[in-house]
């Protein structure tokens, strides 16, 4: 006990434990306002009085119908690897990846890219009657899904930009490396 009387040692675990405190500190709060920005994705955001919708659910909307058009593609012997894998890739980031949204935004991208591509190819394949229904609806889906992400992503974008724009400088940058804190990065399709 005689050890931790000393005056050099007490200093010494004195600064040790404002250090760490600090470091604790500094880290909750930093994590707490990135996740504020993350929620976004999930949650939409209102900026000057002009409401910007979430993203997650028109992205789980297009999931959900991209394996009917799936089914409908492999009727007509078109090929789906491509769209399989990267819905795939877009529902596994929308799963395990929750706060990279940059992450998820380009699965989003390439999942994009490989559904329009097969939607073209049905639209001009010899769909049958019910087939060609089913279609219009599905790309009618499409369209309105993507119209939301995309004005869902302005307003994310804008919070992104905001945030970056407060704290990506010293020293908070500064203590986000120390404390292995990540800034949230744009939703990039």
């Amino acid at each position: 006990m005689n050890f931790f009387k000393r005056p050099f040692v007490a200093v010494v675990l004195s600064a040790l434990i404002v250090v760490c405190s600090t470091l604790v500190s500094v880290n909750v709060k930093l994590e707490s306002r990135c996740s504020a920005v993350s929620d976004i994705f999930y949650e939409g955001v209102r900026i000057s009085g002009v409401e910007y919708p979430a993203m997650a659910e028109p992205m789980k909307q297009l999931c959900a119908l991209t394996d009917d058009i799936i089914l409908i593609a492999n009727n007509y012997g078109i090929d789906t690897g491509e769209l399989s894998q990267r819905l795939d890739d877009l529902e596994l980031a929308m799963q395990y990846s929750a706060d990279d949204v940059n992450y998820i935004g380009s699965c989003y991208g390439e999942y994009f890219k490989a559904l329009r591509i097969v939607e073209s190819q049905l639209q001009s394949t010899g769909l049958s009657e019910r087939h060609r229904t089913a279609m219009d609806e599905y790309s009618a889906q499409i369209e309105t899904c993507s119209v939301t992400i995309d004005q869902g992503a302005k307003g994310y974008n804008e919070k992104v930009r905001s945030f970056l724009k407060s704290f990506d400088k010293f020293p908070t940058s500064f203590w986000a490396d120390v404390t292995g804190t990540w800034f949230p990065g744009y939703f990039n399709a």
